[in-house]
């Protein structure tokens, strides 16, 4: 191999990575795009329409029921909220299965 000094080199350099381009590249770059056909429709089913609706409706409901949360502050307030063991003990299992299966 000879190596000459062309006083140019930076020049030379990048001229050869243009000549040496990606050729797929060049093709996608010159690929036309599709034209949109105005005859094109499309339906949206009754269920789907549904379904769009009612996720609108549960997006706009709270996160926090106020109601409930005004009711659980008077039982505590009055002294008559009564914590059930057995609940809290099932929703515990209950979520650690969750936990270790999903």
């Amino acid at each position: 191999m000879k190596i000459t000094d062309t006083g140019n080199t930076p020049i030379s350099i990048i001229q050869q990575y243009q000549k040496n381009e990606d050729p797929k590249a060049a093709v996608y770059k010159q690929a036309p795009q599709p034209e949109a056909n105005p005859e094109e429709k499309v339906s949206i089913s009754k269920e789907s329409r549904d379904a769009g609706m009612m996720r609108g409706i549960i997006n706009n409901l709270p996160d926090i029921r106020e109601d409930k949360v005004q009711e659980l502050k008077a039982q505590i307030e009055n002294g008559t909220y009564e914590v059930n063991s057995e609940d809290i003990a099932k929703k515990i299992v209950t979520e650690s299965l969750i936990d270790i299966f999903a």
